[in-house]
């Protein structure tokens, strides 16, 4: 060698010319390729920017294995995008157009690897899901900013030059790499949608063979050990496969099994379940035989299908049968070219209301699959399908299935809340359970073996009573199942809400009973703090019975135990604390306080009660007058600076005459003067 790159290339092209004779020898139908660096050299072809490239810097000429025979398909890595300055548009042909001059074919490298998680969006390159420094092994400007990020629509434009290059060998797409099919949002999706809709054949290696093989001969239906009919034909070579194309015509138009948009399924082995909607419509069946190296025969046998004919006898469970278990078996008579069987099972005798239906490629259908009710009564048939259509369906068979109904929970509700922390579970009898089974589980509904915390099995009862204490102010998730010989119910599901237990009666600290203030005391009322409380309700009454509650007061904090009441009326007043939390009230401590009476001037309440004050409401005071023995009266009311306060309209009732007044706008202190002919015959001072 005048020099040692030639060497070196040479040492790879022995390496590969041997693994090529290697593989001609143990397995021939095996294709060998290479994937090398998308460019061969440097400025070829025309237009590409100059770059890093295999013959060059990489020391490795494809153009040698394709002209030596050493591979059956270059994979070049074309891992840039159309426009760039290694356009994709332009390096693809060119490779193609080696692959033709050696006979041998291209498939095209595509660098999904640049996809971001979501295409749609234009971020910079570091932010690729994965960024693969080992690609660049020169960094200038211009080459960074051809490093950019490609896009779904990117990926299928270049599939689409693949296949605008297919007389030049362009045979195929390979993607770098195939983790990404998984991790890239939505390009597995694209890529089926809009440019692989359809089945294709691997194409031909006519340098390893040339011969064209036979099409199937001798298809016919056959029916397996499970009573299911199917199409087989005679095998002429174990390595052979089949392609299905389907028609709905039986004489097709010319270039019909050329186009795989016609093709069904690709076989391995010489048989062919009808199976699903694949051929619906389409009863005339082509096959041909495809060979390990690609080569597939010239024309299709043609293959009719028709419906089924006769109709099924059902065998198993016989017509009227009762106590069926939960897992019997269906069972029916085998019909001639039938592809399966449509199971349908109904509530009803005239199938309006099909519980259960499923085909099924066998003469056999386990009932669990179906989950059945308990003691119900059921019907059942049986059609016979093919690709060409439905036979006759079946006579109508009944049977009750003898396993238990499902439970029916009574107690506690569905949703209940405030639920006892011992509750007991109602359900109600079964006659024909034999025992039953209660699961009660929290934080979460699966019903997992971390959050079951009450597992039972208990005899034929109805109901159970917990002698488990359950967690407060929680959501438990209950299941129950009903079981006898012949199996078990559905689960049936509810959930509850236990209550919170509410706080204890505080202990009022302050005032002391029976305590005496003056009208203008602040009076306040002190309590302990009591375990289990979040806050605490305080309602001021008049009477000890709570029924006339002239204040209504919350505290959000189990810390807050102090409120302070300015400004009372005159007379007795109970004041009642309890603490409160998500579960509700608990029980009240009262206390009682005396607001002492004020004698104003010419006061003669003491023996003769003209005025009269006292509370209506919460937010309301009722001034009253006994107007008895007199004939002109006025009635004034002033703030302590003087200023004449506007009285309401008053109402009567008898000799009493009543004036409302609100006291959120009356002044902390009032004067109220009553005056007649003899001049001032009462004067109150009232506090708001």
């Amino acid at each position: 060698f005048a020099n040692i790159s030639d060497w070196r290339r040479d040492n790879v092209n022995q390496m590969v010319a041997d693994v090529m004779d290697t593989i001609m020898q143990v397995n021939p139908h095996v294709r060998f390729g290479i994937s090398p660096f998308g460019i061969y050299t440097q400025y070829v072809p025309e237009g590409i920017a100059a770059s890093l490239d295999a013959y060059n810097t990489l020391y490795i000429d494809p153009i040698q294995w394709l002209s030596s025979g050493s591979i059956d398909y270059l994979n070049p890595q074309l891992y840039w995008h159309i426009g760039s300055s290694w356009d994709y548009s332009l390096l693809l042909p060119w490779w193609a157009e080696q692959a033709l001059t050696y006979n041998r074919h291209l498939i095209a490298g595509h660098a999904i690897y640049k996809l971001v998680l979501d295409p749609s969006a234009r971020i910079a390159e570091y932010d690729l899901h994965e960024y693969k420094d080992y690609f660049n092994f020169t960094e200038s400007e211009a080459r960074l900013q051809e490093r950019t990020w490609l896009s779904l629509s990117e990926i299928s434009n270049q599939i689409d030059i693949v296949r605008e290059n297919r007389d030049q060998n362009a045979m195929g797409s390979a993607f770098f790499r195939y983790q990404d099919f998984i991790v890239v949002d939505g390009l597995a999706e694209h890529i089926v949608t809009h440019n692989y809709n359809n089945p294709a054949t691997l194409p031909p290696m006519t340098w390893k063979s040339a011969i064209i093989p036979d099409p199937p001969n001798n298809i016919r239906w056959d029916v397996d050990g499970q009573g299911a009919s199917f199409i087989t034909w005679d095998v002429a070579n174990d390595n052979d496969r089949y392609v299905l194309y389907a028609s709905s015509e039986p004489s097709p138009p010319a270039g019909f099994i050329d186009d795989p948009a016609n093709i069904v399924k690709i076989l391995y082995d010489n048989t062919f379940y009808l199976e699903g909607s694949e051929i619906t419509g389409k009863p005339n069946l082509f096959f041909t035989t495809y060979d390990r190296y690609g080569n597939e025969s010239a024309t299709a046998t043609m293959f009719a299908i028709d419906a089924p004919s006769t109709a099924s006898t059902l065998q198993t469970p016989i017509n009227l049968a009762v106590n069926q278990a939960f897992n019997f078996d269906f069972s029916w008579t085998s019909v001639d070219q039938a592809q399966s069987y449509l199971l349908e099972v109904s509530s009803t005798s005239d199938f309006q209301s099909i519980e259960f239906s499923t085909s099924v490629a066998a003469i056999t259908f386990n009932a669990s699959e179906f989950a059945l009710l308990g003691e119900q009564e059921y019907y059942w048939r049986i059609t016979p399908l093919n690709a060409a259509g439905s036979g006759p369906g079946s006579d109508v068979f009944s049977f009750t299935s003898g396993f238990p109904a499902n439970a029916v929970i009574t107690a506690p509700a569905d949703g209940e809340q405030y639920v006892d922390l011992s509750p007991l579970v109602q359900w109600g009898t079964n006659t024909v359970a034999t025992s039953v089974k209660l699961q009660i589980a929290k934080g979460g509904s699966q019903f997992l073996e971390y959050n079951i915390i009450i597992d039972k099995d208990l005899g034929a009862v109805g109901e159970y009573q917990l002698t488990e204490t359950l967690t407060e102010w929680t959501t438990h998730y209950m299941r129950i199942k009903l079981i006898n010989s012949l199996g078990e119910s559905h689960w049936t599901y509810s959930d509850f809400k236990t209550l919170m237990i509410v706080p204890a009666a505080p202990i009022i600290y302050a005032p002391d009973q029976d305590q005496n203030f003056e009208p203008s005391d602040p009076v306040e009322i002190k309590w302990g703090k009591t375990s289990k409380a979040t806050g605490y309700q305080i309602d001021l009454s008049t009477d000890i019975d709570r029924t006339n509650v002239i204040e209504s007061d919350k505290k959000y904090s189990y810390s807050d135990t102090t409120i302070v009441y300015n400004n009372l009326l005159e007379g007795e007043y109970y004041a009642n604390v309890a603490g409160t939390n998500i579960g509700g009230t608990g029980a009240w401590s009262q206390v009682k306080f005396i607001i002492e009476h004020v004698v104003g001037i010419n006061d003669k309440e003491l023996d003769n009660k003209r005025l009269s004050v006292s509370y209506l409401n919460k937010s309301e005071l009722i001034l009253g007058i006994d107007a008895t023995g007199l004939k002109i009266y006025n009635l004034k009311m002033y703030d302590l600076y003087g200023h004449e306060l506007v009285l309401p309209e008053s109402t009567k009732q008898g000799a009493i005459e009543n004036y409302v007044l609100n006291r959120n706008i009356l002044p902390p202190f009032s004067i109220v003067i009553l005056e007649s002919t003899e001049g001032v015959e009462y004067v109150k001072i009232i506090g708001r």
